[in-house]
C-alpha cells in the first residue's frame, strides 16, 4: 500500500500526488501484483518442479512464497502459489486457504484446482488464473473522484462477493483493495483473494472469544 505522505491519498508506487505534488516512494519489499510480466528481480527466482504442472512465468513474490503462471496436463491455465517454507505452519496456512476457497467457490473467489506438496515438502495451491486488475490498481489510476456510475459498479461487485462469503459462513477479515480482483465484462465483478486471516463466522461451541490485537489491515478494519 502506497499513500501520499502529505494528504494520505492512495498512489501508484514511485509517483507524485496530483493533489499536492508530494512524492510516494515504492515500499520496501514491495510485492509485484500478479498481472503481467514480472520485474527483472522477480525473474531471478528458480521455478520449482511441480508434478502435473508446467510453469511458464513468475507472477509475483512475497514473504510467504511465490506465485507462478502454470498449465495443467489438460491445458488449463492456473496460478500456482508455492510456499518458501516446508514447515507445518506454511502447510496449515495453505490448507486453510484451500478449504476456504472450496467452501465459498467460484465466481466470488478464484476457482480451486488442487493443492499438495513438492518433493521437498513445500506446500502449493493451484488456483484459477485471473485476468484483470486489483481494486488497488483501479484506485491508483483515478486522478480525481470517480464517476458515480463507476463507483456504484465497483462497490456493487465488492458487496456482492462479500455477501456470498457471509452466506457461506466465512469472514474474510482482511478486505482491502489489494485483495479484491476486478474482472470487467461489460460490468465489474469482484473476486476476493488472500484468505490467510479468514475464519468461520460461527465459532465452534465452547470456543472463547479471543482478546488482544485484531486481525486485518489497520486502514480498512
Amino acid at each position: 500500500m502506497v499513500r501520499c505522505p502529505t494528504c494520505h491519498r492512495r498512489l501508484a508506487p514511485a509517483s507524485r500526488c496530483p493533489q499536492d505534488g508530494s512524492f510516494a516512494p515504492a515500499p520496501v519489499g514491495q510485492v509485484a501484483t500478479p498481472l503481467e510480466e514480472p520485474s527483472a528481480a522477480l525473474s531471478s527466482h528458480e521455478p520449482p518442479s511441480v508434478r502435473g504442472f508446467t510453469l511458464t512465468k513468475l507472477l509475483g513474490s512475497g514473504g510467504f512464497g511465490t506465485v507462478w503462471e502454470a498449465s495443467t496436463s489438460e491445458g488449463a491455465r492456473v496460478a500456482l502459489k508455492v510456499s518458501h517454507s516446508a514447515d507445518a505452519g506454511a502447510a496449515a496456512r495453505l490448507e486453510h486457504e484451500a478449504a476456504t476457497l472450496a467452501r465459498v467457490g467460484a465466481p466470488h473467489v478464484p476457482l480451486l484446482h488442487s493443492s499438495g506438496a513438492l518433493e521437498d515438502g513445500r506446500p502449493y495451491l493451484a488456483m484459477e488464473r485471473l485476468f484483470g486488475h486489483t481494486l488497488a490498481d483501479e484506485i491508483a489510476g483515478w486522478v480525481g473522484p470517480p464517476a458515480a456510475a463507476l463507483l456504484a459498479s465497483v462497490a456493487g461487485a465488492l458487496l456482492e462477493s462479500a455477501a456470498a462469503l457471509h452466506a457461506k459462513g466465512v469472514l474474510h477479515r482482511d478486505l482491502k483493495p489489494e485483495n479484491v480482483f476486478l474482472v470487467s465484462d461489460g460490468r465489474f465483478s469482484a473476486k476476493l483473494m488472500d484468505f490467510g486471516l479468514a475464519r468461520a463466522a460461527e465459532k465452534p461451541s465452547g470456543e472463547r472469544t479471543s482478546t488482544g490485537p485484531g486481525a486485518g489491515t489497520t486502514e480498512y478494519m
